[in-house]
């Protein structure tokens, strides 16, 4: 099965101060559409993460995202959740 889904998204970054006093809470929301199999539905993702610098060019990054859908994936009628985690490195 192939998906393609486009979201926008807003995120808000907060101070940690723990144990890194740089370091960052991000959280998250946006709103999209998801099209898959023919079927095109609403799109919502919901995220939180952290942003970890390990000097000041470069910080570790994880992310927690749900997607929250309507598109028909097989399963039944009804709203799905599509759960995901990224690990990145920003410099």
């Amino acid at each position: 099965m192939i998906q393609l889904g486009l979201s926008g998204q807003a995120k808000y970054w907060m101070d940690l101060h723990i144990p890194n006093r740089d370091a960052k809470l991000v959280l998250q929301g946006g709103l999209g559409f998801l099209h898959s199999k023919g079927d095109t539905s609403w799109l919502l993702p919901f995220g939180i993460g952290v942003d970890y610098p390990v000097d000041r060019k470069m910080s570790l990054m994880a992310t927690f995202l749900l997607n929250f859908t309507g598109v028909d994936a097989g399963l039944g009628n009804g709203t799905h959740l599509m759960p995901s985690i990224t690990v990145g490195v920003r410099f």
